[in-house]
């Protein structure tokens, strides 16, 4: 599906990018705004004259023709008194890129048939585009796409046949690829290599760039699986302040010579500016994942919140994280202090009705030792993608709880997931020891009442009638109805004869 795109300011700039964006199968160029029409129409000439009548019919004066229309991307020229961004702020909520005539000259137009001069003779004109990313104060370009692109001019400058931009995993330092030409997407997720181990490994290692001619030493570099489709290689590393990110990896299939010293200096270059849009791009993804953690805390408060009964409210939280975690199961057991044990209750699962009856002991499958070690368990599916969570659910220093996630079709994937998940999982425990908490004191206050009542009743009645009488018929003082069901559910270490006795009053002689 082609990407749909629109120019805002027709400048002598823009008109210049038409014919690489028309070259480009991959994207449509759909309306071109400003503000003086028959300026933008003589400047499409530039082009010819078929063509300028072509794009004629794009042409608009009308600002709101162009944030109506279902647009990927529009391409701000500076060629207008207000810039698109503010006019219609509302665009980049819905997803629209906004980018600059140099960056969709990087994105869409290099490398492309209508291209002037071959790609390894704008080395230039490349880094210039990429300064141009890094610089770009709001990243609006999405990252798989960018990182995509910037492997291609990677392969088109150096002449290489393949590549792959991995990123480094800190937690489990191992690298993992991000994108890749000549590898199937499928075998991405599999490939892990740990600091250390092969080629990249050690040049994420040791943060040295390296090029080899000919087949590389399996023992000297530690390598597990030999790659025969490789005869020489560029392997430079992502470093931003210090620190490296990831590596890019460059190949050619059947010459050993294929890469010169200018190659791999230009690699270089590309890879510290890789390693500049990686950091900005790595970011704006944290401060995208902190906003939605934060809208995911509100849900978590507002689904908690309300007079009905703590199981209802939890029945809704169930359904909020069984979406969140892609149309899963949630399940939230409570922890029982007298018997130690985790009571089922609530869970996004349809129909039931006898949770209560189900129990987890301390230590007994993965939500009970997730209860008993206070720490939370992730497993993970193929590609690292979330397939279940165990969440204690913990206030203060009380054990208030567990929450069970079972992923579904489409699970959450990467550290960030299970952050939200454990931030979902500390305020879902302090709404809930909350809950618990106004529950007691309400308890003890009606007790407290019941004692007034009955203390001011008897001040005013006659010697000869019971005492006992009286408390009995006391609304606040009359003991719960015998439930034996509710007893069952209670007591599996006494005897129902002991349940009873402990529901029987015992009231003071008249």
């Amino acid at each position: 599906m082609r990407r749909r795109l629109a120019i805002h300011g027709a400048t002598d700039e823009a008109v210049g990018l038409v014919p690489l964006l028309e070259a480009n199968p991959t994207v449509s160029l759909v309306a071109v705004y400003d503000p003086d029409v028959a300026s933008a129409r003589e400047r499409l000439r530039a082009l010819g004259d078929l063509r300028a009548s072509a794009l004629s019919s794009l042409l608009t004066d009308d600002p709101r023709a162009l944030a109506e229309l279902p647009l990927d991307a529009v391409i701000e020229t500076g060629g207008t008194p207000v810039p698109f961004a503010r006019r219609f702020p509302e665009a980049a909520a819905r997803g629209v890129q906004i980018v600059s005539p140099l960056t969709a000259r990087l994105l869409w137009g290099y490398g492309h048939p209508a291209s002037e001069a071959p790609v390894r003779d704008r080395k230039a004109d490349l880094l210039q585009a990429l300064h141009e990313v890094v610089e770009s104060v709001n990243l609006t370009v999405d990252p798989d796409e960018l990182f995509s692109r910037m492997l291609e001019i990677a392969l088109g400058v150096t002449g290489a046949d393949r590549g792959s931009l991995m990123l480094l995993d800190a937690e489990r330092q191992e690298l993992t690829v991000r994108v890749a030409v000549g590898i199937e997407p499928e075998l991405w997720p599999k490939i892990r290599v740990p600091l250390g181990q092969g080629i990249a490994g050690r040049v994420a290692a040791d943060a040295r760039p390296m090029r080899l001619r000919g087949k590389a030493d399996r023992q000297a570099f530690r390598i597990v699986r030999e790659r025969l489709d490789v005869e020489s290689a560029l392997c430079v590393p992502l470093v931003h302040e210090g620190q490296v990110l990831g590596v890019l990896n460059l190949h050619h299939g059947s010459r050993a010579d294929a890469f010169s010293d200018a190659d791999l200096a230009f690699a270089e270059q590309l890879g510290r500016l890789d390693a500049q849009i990686l950091h900005r791009a790595q970011e704006h993804a944290q401060l995208r994942e902190q906003a939605q953690r934060y809208r995911v805390v509100r849900a978590v408060r507002e689904a908690l919140a309300g007079p009905e009964p703590l199981e209802t409210r939890l029945g809704r939280l169930c359904h909020l994280v069984a979406e969140r975690a892609g149309r899963g199961i949630a399940t939230v057991y409570l922890h029982d202090a007298e018997e130690g044990e985790l009571r089922l209750a609530a869970t996004s699962l349809a129909g039931g009705g006898f949770g209560g009856e189900y129990r987890v002991a301390p230590g007994q499958g993965i939500d009970g030792r997730a209860a008993a070690e206070r720490r939370a368990a992730f497993l993970r599916g193929e590609g690292g993608a979330l397939a279940y969570a165990a969440l204690p659910l913990v206030a203060g220093d009380a054990l208030v709880g567990v929450l069970s996630v079972q992923a579904g079709a489409s699970p959450p994937s990467g550290r960030g997931a299970e952050e939200m998940l454990l931030e979902l999982a500390a305020a879902a425990a302090d709404e809930i020891a909350h809950a618990e908490r106004e529950a007691r004191m309400a308890s003890h206050a009606t007790k407290v009442s019941a004692v007034n009542e009955t203390g001011i009743s008897s001040m005013f009645t006659s010697p000869t009638r019971s005492r006992s009488a009286l408390m009995t018929r006391s609304p606040l003082m009359k003991p719960p109805p015998l439930n034996v069901q509710s007893i069952r559910r209670s007591t599996s270490k006494r005897s129902i004869a002991t349940a009873q006795s402990r529901y029987t009053p015992s009231l003071p002689a008249a």
